[in-house]
């Protein structure tokens, strides 16, 4: 798609900006030109080659800094954060020598990639000019176009398969609701077992830093169909809200690419999503829930998961392949308390209690409890792979298996810690997984996982049912046979949040940005005002009621406050740990003047990716997500309490989690 605009300057790339050389408004024609193409393609790439008519005194000098500005303006107006931008070099002609300007707008091209991701420098080096010392030969341009591929291919395209499957692979998207990191036998973890996890993990790879952006069900879940961050995703950000229409999933999209689609249990929500016209959207495909099971413990779904995708199986066309998203509502609360010892276990199976709670016994059994659900999603897990081995579509099948954010307990779900983020996860793939047995130490997230599973399907141009994806597909993982960090630059995550349940005043949430790099994560909290759980008086409402819960909330109560300042107390701005050395995240670093360096570069990283990506809050308009309105009669839910209005009722807590009064 040629745009180029001969002399121009980088001021004339700019909206609005004029080039009275060739009579053009470069920047306006280029990105006019984009979009109408990107309505039948994607947008692979951009190649820029300029910078000879701003080597001179006094424009030389802002080249970087215009530079920079060029390729964050390209990436946002196309909506496309992660495309690539690859900077070409001027000329070099012994019979032309270079100035101290053109050499300082060289430098600006030579070190972009070092400070602006997904960019390539492409060199000029021995390419001869047709004989004016100016322009380049014909064969000098084939090659400088041939470099630009090639610092492509190095750099941003995916290397060719190790085994090319020879047809497109089935899917089977296992998600458990509400299951922390670590807790899997595949992590060393004996309390909880599970044993057909640990086959994906053994048979494939066991993802060791895999993240989820948004540690709430519906905004993460959200990440997850759409490949883009939740604060790209206007009101899907948010948890009971609505699901734009224009934001298509992955089984949307793979079921308008002939795949056969459907899930059991529990798929995007709460919330509503319909299409356009107002009809349900099939967002993770069909139902198949009629058959049922007597549940092994109270709390426990009577939804037989892998009895449903039996069925699912049995009605999949033979011409087809399928997508199909198991999805339990376990370990989501509530549970029935003590089951787990009842059933076998004893409370010094736990390993260890996090340093957020108290160790106690009350403690103890609620985690033995939480490990039952676990299990039980695990259980039929383990019967959907024998099911596929019997059915012979075993190795056709791509097999993820995760869970969309920490478990359901005080300062882990709807927070921003690393019990909160920080996700189990396998995958398996023997069509298309390089080895088995690898355990890989990338930096991973939901928003990877659309277009890892469009790609494996072999789909290239997911639009115009999806937006862009900010994600990338995790197949170079899979290409290498590699363990460790296999990929250099998938170094670090985002994570955040906006407006989760109700219980604070004018329908507001508790925003937070942060990033985990290098095992330190950094946190923003942009409403230190704000009750981090919801307002005690209605009842810390984005905290689930549990045994563990009401512990630490009697704790204060009689005079004890300290666990309960962990888990419920107002926040500081900035947060910093030290993940290898304090994994429960309660030793802040973020005024230990021995980390303000490290806390100043995680931010500026933080705050300049979510400029790129078009964050709201990095642009000043963050409140916005406090305006969208909640489903159903849940707005102005605070108002209508505290003034003893009628409100809906809020059973995921206690009544004895309402305190009686504020604690302002």
């Amino acid at each position: 798609m040629p745009c180029a605009a001969g002399g121009s300057p980088i001021s004339a790339w700019e909206p609005g900006g004029y080039h009275g050389q060739t009579k053009s408004h470069p920047w306006d024609d280029a990105i006019k030109r984009a979009k109408l193409a990107m309505r039948d393609g994607v947008l692979k790439g951009i190649l820029w080659h300029q910078g000879e008519s701003d080597s001179q005194k006094g424009l030389a000098e802002i080249y970087e800094k215009k530079l920079h500005e060029l390729v964050n303006r390209f990436r946002e107006e196309l909506n496309a954060p992660e495309v690539p931008f690859l900077a070409g070099q001027m000329g070099q002609f012994a019979e032309r020598p270079w100035s101290d300007a053109k050499k300082m707008v060289d430098a600006a091209h030579r070190t972009l990639p070092k400070q602006v991701k997904r960019t390539a420098f492409v060199s000029s080096d021995d390419l001869g000019h047709q004989g004016d010392k100016i322009h380049f030969s014909a064969a000098a341009f084939r090659a400088l176009g041939e470099r630009y591929a090639k610092a492509y291919l190095e750099h941003f395209a995916s290397p060719t398969p190790t085994s090319v499957p020879a047809k497109r692979p089935n899917i089977l998207f296992a998600i458990a609701d509400d299951w922390g990191f670590g807790h899997a036998g595949a992590y060393g973890c004996n309390w909880v077992r599970t044993p057909s996890f640990d086959r994906v993990a053994r048979d494939g790879i066991l993802f060791k830093r895999a993240y989820t952006p948004n540690a709430k069900c519906a905004p993460s879940r959200a990440v997850i169909l759409t490949g883009r961050y939740s604060w790209q995703l206007e009101q899907a950000a948010n948890h009971m809200n609505v699901f734009p229409a224009k934001f298509g999933g992955f089984m949307e999209t793979l079921e308008a690419n002939d795949y056969f689609t459907g899930y059991t249990g529990k798929g995007w929500g709460p919330g509503i999503a319909n299409n356009a016209a107002g009809k349900r959207r099939l967002i993770t495909g069909r139902s198949f829930a009629k058959r049922k099971a007597k549940p092994p413990a109270r709390g426990i779904s009577n939804n037989d998961y892998s009895a449903n995708f039996s069925d699912f199986l049995a009605e999949a066309p033979e011409d087809k392949p399928w997508c199909f998203w198991y999805g339990t509502t376990e370990p989501h609360r509530g549970y029935e308390y003590g089951n787990g010892v009842k059933s076998g276990k004893k409370l010094s199976d736990v390993d260890r209690v996090p340093a957020f709670w108290p160790d106690n016994e009350t403690i103890r059994n609620d985690m033995l409890d939480y490990s039952m659900e676990v299990e039980h999603y695990d259980m039929h897990l383990g019967r959907i792979l024998a099911a596929l081995k019997e059915s012979g579509q075993l190795d056709d099948t791509l097999v993820f298996a995760t869970s969309d954010h920490g478990m359901p307990f005080p300062r882990c779900k709807g927070q921003a810690y690393d019990s909160s983020n920080h996700i189990p996860m396998a995958a398996m793939w023997s069509q298309g997984i390089n080895g088995k047995g690898r355990i890989v130490e990338d930096y991973v997230s939901f928003a990877d996982l659309a277009p890892t599973f469009l790609t494996g399907a072999g789909i290239k141009n997911p639009p115009p049912i999806m937006q862009p994806m900010t994600g990338r597909s995790l197949t170079d993982v899979f290409d290498s046979p590699k363990s460790g960090q296999v990929i250099a630059d998938r170094d670090h995550v985002l994570i955040g949040k906006e407006r989760h349940d109700v219980g604070r005043p004018a329908n507001g949430g508790y925003p937070i940005r942060g990033i985990v790099k290098g095992d330190k994560l950094y946190i923003r909290n942009y409403e230190t005002g704000r009750w981090p759980a919801g307002n005690p008086e209605t009842g810390y409402l984005n905290c689930d009621g549990s045994p563990t819960k009401t512990v630490l909330l009697d704790q204060r109560r009689e005079g004890n406050p300290k666990f309960w300042q962990m888990n419920f107390g107002k926040r500081p701005t900035d947060e910093l740990y030290d993940l290898k050395g304090d994994p429960d995240c309660v030793k802040n670093l973020a005024e230990d003047q021995a980390h303000l360096e490290l806390r100043y570069k995680l931010s500026n990283q933080m705050e300049k990716e979510l400029t790129e990506q078009g964050d709201p809050r990095q642009s000043g308009n963050g409140k916005i997500f406090d305006t969208y309105p909640f489903v159903g009669n849940w707005n102005n839910f605070f108002e209508k309490f505290t003034s003893g209005k009628k409100t809906p009722g809020t059973g995921w807590v206690k009544a004895s989690d309402y305190e009686q009064a504020p604690l302002d």
